[in-house]
């Protein structure tokens, strides 16, 4: 679940906070009127996915979702992919009315997301360009920000977090 507006965001599970992203060396955001983005004026293409074909075209190999943090695959997907959470994404990006963080991560995961879509054929080729380019254009026009992140310091905190849920913190190596 995504929740946050403004500097930092945080990712829940339960809950309870279990990740909070702050990007470092971001200038102040400053607000943006998601209504003009490409995301909300692409051609949405046939029938939105269900929650459940949604679900199986973000699910990883072994039939779980992948965990999200900020604006996660599931988030953009939702956003550009024209799931059954379109219409929560964008009242989320109006309520926030800030341009949204990703990392390169989910910026591949939305691409590979919609590529499996198309191979699914839950979705159309043309429908899946028009996706990805109006991710690019907001990626261009700053609804999204890409930013770089330490992908080594990330890895240490999921083995962290990964620890403490699984292990009770006790580290097993």
């Amino acid at each position: 679940m995504w929740v946050g507006v403004g500097g930092a965001d945080r990712a829940l599970a339960a809950g309870e906070v279990v990740a909070k992203v702050v990007p470092v060396g971001v200038a102040q955001m400053t607000a943006v009127d998601w209504a003009r983005s490409a995301a909300y004026h692409r051609p949405v293409g046939g029938k939105a996915l269900t929650a459940k074909e949604s679900s199986a075209v973000l699910a990883d190999g072994q039939g779980a979702d992948v965990a999200t943090v900020v604006a996660g695959k599931s988030f953009l997907f939702a956003l550009f992919g024209s799931d059954a959470h379109l219409a929560a994404a964008r009242v989320w990006t109006r309520q926030a009315g800030q341009p949204i963080t990703v990392t390169a991560l989910p910026r591949y995961e939305l691409g590979n997301a919609l590529r499996f879509a198309v191979f699914r054929k839950v979705i159309g080729p043309a429908d899946a360009l028009q996706s990805l380019a109006a991710f690019e254009t907001d990626l261009q026009s700053e609804y999204l920000r890409l930013v770089r992140c330490d992908w080594e310091a990330v890895m240490a905190e999921a083995a962290r977090w990964s620890e403490r849920s699984t292990t009770g913190g006790a580290s097993i190596v």
